[in-house]
């Protein structure tokens, strides 16, 4: 997100005023030398402030302050102390650098930058992404946002990183918690995850993680695994200090001296040729012309020290072979280059120009009960899988409460008065019975196994001992613990609807236009319920099917916003009966079912805006070694950023609306059926482009053959047609092979009739 230096400068000052500073006068002998800097008072002494918007501060303030610092020594008058204050972030290794040059001349320097200063109320406005209003975005854009929000090659580099830092984490601090391992890894990349289950589960398959022997809530790496890891770390250590080493061989066999200055030179330039601007008319990013561009650049610089044009051709011919010899500055160029695509604020006003409408089915409601219920009592976390992801989900909302608001039918709280039910007669037994003094009870009641957990970790524990479950129903503000009593059911949905009221969660009556289709409804159900082997009660499948009703025909736009509607459940009926519903009527809309551990998942890495030094070279070379991180972000931009959106003529915007129509008639959102797989299906329109842009080469045709086929609107109907049918393929888990190669030999045909009508033009 651009911030404009006036808004920035202002919040600094701001800042400062806050901060018992006073704003001085810049002396007029030296306005033009200390020109962009502030002179405050603070905590008695004098002190320059600078502002800065730079994109590489560390570029600019390498020469930047050398230049202030011989003016201040110059004159004992002005004060031997400068606070720089940056709108983008700096390497910690970059600041100390500054630091220890600025003191070397006796001034003392100190450096904020966006990541520290983000916290603070003055800066809000300027990091925050506010409403900023959903403007002028194209068609295209939109669908690379969409890709880049959720499309599965993107998904999947996220997934390898994260995999990584979980790899990197364990390695350096032990064994952690699932809960540990998403704090620090949150803390690491300064962004909210939401969950790691999926990449715990893939890096549990894979044997590179294992639960240890005697907690089996802490990971650890196996044995294996740490050998691997350690063995990579040594060999990106080698190859970061190899490539260290040639580039100051060389700089030595040139007489040239500031090799570290260099070097950091060398990479900023690097890292900013690869930083991709998706917010400009073209994402495009041609490679030979980034690195030319690179040495062009470094080459000015060269040429201040060589001061003769035949020597710095000489020196730029044996760094380029330095660096083709050593891939370091491509591991970080590549890390840039995906990292710097989620920078875009009109990406940030996409993901957040939707209301997002989560509706919570009766078990993902119960689990947060609980964790409303452990709040500040100091107890141990509950280390369900459910319960973790449920409470990934919603600490996300809570953070993101803007975007993202939790809703419940009012059908469905009769059901978890019901579940408290059935949870205070299972106490009854327990209690009476002693059942659980020979063997655990078991139960899959969610309230009663929190309770057991709870009882068994000694939590409850009052001066006439264990807590009862009556007790502890109370405890979590369910004034009537008498199942059997007649009024139980009215009682208990009137505590759970004060409480939801206090949480914020929206209560939505259920009501529909057709009675009929609601009958329909549920006798499709209730056939579907037979074929299970565990079936719901009567009044269950007509609380779902009032749910599933409801959500399909509320409006798609509230107050001015385009809505999307989610449901966070385990149950997979839904899936089957939202495709039912949208084959049975064309009134009702879609809507995107996910259990919560892949919605928690899903919002919190639509948003990737983590900044590329937290990626360290380690972290990347042991996912681009394990993962093929380079090959995929190469392919990412080579197959469909490139192609296809590096051209947004207004002629393809007609071909770019129906095939996202097409999209959304077939989109997938089916739940895997193994459960949560780490890796997200991909969006038809992405997978489709893949596979021409890999068959382009054997068709003989180039991407210019392909725009002008697709864009042609005498073609309309043929394309539509073959997109439209291989949509309904994959949606389908089918081949579609075919309809790929039927476009091949259609724009073939295309190509040859254009060449004979402009042969006979000439």
């Amino acid at each position: 997100m651009a911030v404009s230096i006036e808004a920035f400068r202002k919040a600094v000052e701001q800042y400062l005023a806050d901060n018992q500073g006073r704003k001085l006068d810049i002396p007029m002998t030296y306005s033009e030398q200390l020109k962009g800097f502030m002179l405050f008072n603070r905590l008695r002494s004098n002190i320059f402030v600078l502002p800065t918007v730079h994109q590489f501060p560390y570029t600019q303030l390498g020469i930047l302050l050398p230049k202030i610092s011989t003016t201040i020594m110059q004159d004992e008058s002005l004060p031997a102390r400068i606070e720089v204050y940056c709108a983008s972030s700096i390497a910690v290794r970059q600041a100390e650098e500054l630091k220890a040059l600025m003191r070397s001349c006796g001034i003392e320097l100190e450096i904020f930058d966006s990541l520290q200063l983000n916290k603070y109320k003055q800066f809000e406005d300027i990091f925050t992404e506010g409403p900023a209003e959903f403007t002028e975005i194209d068609e295209a854009s939109k669908m690379l946002f969409g890709m880049l929000a959720e499309g599965s090659n993107v998904s999947e580099i996220k997934s390898n990183l994260i995999c990584s830092i979980i790899i990197f984490l364990l390695d350096e601090q032990g064994n952690l918690t699932a809960k540990q391992l998403r704090e620090e890894a949150e803390e690491r990349f300064n962004h909210e995850i939401g969950s790691i289950e999926q990449e715990v589960k893939f890096l549990l398959q894979k044997k590179r993680i294992e639960r240890d022997a005697t907690n089996k809530d802490v990971l650890k790496l196996t044995k294996n695994e740490k050998a691997v890891f350690q063995s990579m770390r040594f060999e990106s250590k080698r190859e970061e200090a190899a490539f260290h080493q040639a580039f100051i061989s060389l700089l030595k066999s040139y007489g040239i001296p500031d090799a570290s200055k260099l070097i950091e030179q060398l990479k900023s330039l690097y890292v900013e040729s690869c930083e991709v601007n998706i917010d400009s008319a073209s994402s495009g990013v041609d490679e030979e012309k980034r690195k030319e561009q690179v040495f062009r650049d470094f080459c000015n610089i060269i040429k201040g020290y060589l001061k003769n044009s035949e020597t710095t051709e000489h020196f730029m011919s044996d760094l380029r072979d330095v660096c083709m010899d050593n891939p370091f500055l491509e591991k970080i160029g590549a890390s840039e280059m995906f990292l710097s695509l989620y920078r875009s604020s009109k990406l940030e006003q996409f993901i957040n120009s939707k209301k997002k409408l989560v509706y919570l089915d009766t078990r993902v409601l119960i689990y947060h009960y609980c964790q409303l219920a452990s709040r500040g009592k100091g107890w141990p976390y509950w280390n369900d899988p459910s319960y973790r992801a449920t409470c990934n989900l919603t600490s996300l909302v809570t953070k993101k409460n803007k975007d993202i608001k939790l809703r419940i039918s009012e059908a469905y709280l009769g059901e978890i008065a019901g579940e408290l039910q059935k949870a205070l007669r299972t106490a009854w037994f327990d209690e009476k019975v002693k059942f659980s003094a020979k063997i655990t009870f078991q139960t899959n009641n969610v309230f009663y196994n929190f309770y057991l957990y709870l009882r068994e970790n000694d939590c409850l524990i009052t001066e006439k001992g264990p807590m009862k479950f009556s007790q502890f129903v109370q405890s979590m503000g369910f004034s009537n613990c008498a199942p059997e009593s007649s009024s139980f059911i009215k009682d208990t949905k009137k505590s759970i609807s004060k409480q939801l009221m206090l949480l914020g969660i929206d209560i939505m009556p259920v009501g529909w236009k057709d009675p009929h289709l609601y009958e329909e409804t549920k006798m499709e159900w209730d056939l579907l319920n037979n074929s299970k082997t565990y079936q719901k009660s009567v009044s269950a499948i007509n609380a779902d099917s009032k749910q599933l009703l409801h959500i399909m025909s509320q409006p798609v736009e509230q107050d001015g916003k385009e809505c999307e509607f989610y449901y966070a459940s385990w149950d997979r009926t839904f899936t089957k009966m939202r495709d039912w519903l949208l084959d049975k009527s064309g009134k009702l809309h879609n809507f995107f079912i996910y259990n919560p551990a892949r919605m928690a998942n899903r919002f919190a890495l639509s948003h990737f805006k983590i900044d590329s030094k937290c990626i360290t070279h380690e972290v990347f070379f042991y996912a681009d070694s394990q993962f093929k991180l380079r090959q995929k972000i190469g392919s990412l931009f080579d197959h469909v950023l490139i192609p296809f959106f590096g051209n947004k003529d207004d002629e393809g915007l007609d071909l770019m609306n129906l095939l996202i129509d097409i999209q959304d008639k077939h989109m997938s959102q089916h739940e895997p059926e193994i459960g949560d797989d780490w890796n997200d299906e991909k969006l038809p329109l992405e997978s489709v482009f893949d596979s021409i842009k890999q068959s382009l080469k054997g068709w003989h045709c180039s991407e210019n053959d392909l725009f002008r086929y697709l864009t042609d609107k005498k073609n309309q109907v043929e394309v539509t047609g073959i997109f439209d049918n291989a949509f309904s393929a994959i949606s389908k888990k089918k081949k579609y092979d075919a309809y790929i190669i039927k476009l091949g030999e259609q724009m073939n045909s295309y190509k040859q009739s254009k060449v004979k009508i402009e042969s006979t033009v000439l």
